[in-house]
């Protein structure tokens, strides 16, 4: 984390339901490990080991009803929201699959109080 305080531009409302939709399908999917960054440009990078995933499933994560493990109760909506509300407040949000651990990035624009 930065020494200093970071400040970004980003709606409380959709920034409480984005980091709530990953923060709960970290817990739910993953093995436990999950590692959170936030660096001083704004960027909010989650981490954690995904060996079932592939690059094909982890490009369509983002689509709407899309689930890895259907059957597990998922609606396949909560990446799909976190896109919507990310572009909504101007940022973005992207996935990647790196030595099977799936990275999430959100990039907010970076504000001066």
């Amino acid at each position: 984390m930065p020494e200093d305080a970071v400040y970004v531009s980003c709606e409380k409302r959709s920034a409480d339901r984005i980091l709530e939709n990953l923060i709960s399908n970290a817990l739910k999917y993953s093995d436990g490990d999950l590692k959170v960054s936030l660096d001083t440009d704004g960027k909010i990078i989650f981490r954690n080991s995904a060996p079932g995933l592939t690059p094909v499933t982890v490009s369509k994560l983002f689509d709407k009803y899309y689930t890895v493990n259907e059957g597990e109760g998922s609606t396949g909506l909560g990446f799909s929201i976190a896109r919507e509300l990310m572009e909504k407040n101007s940022g973005t949000i992207e996935a990647a699959l790196q030595d099977s651990v799936l990275i999430i990035t959100l990039s907010f624009t970076v504000t001066k109080v």
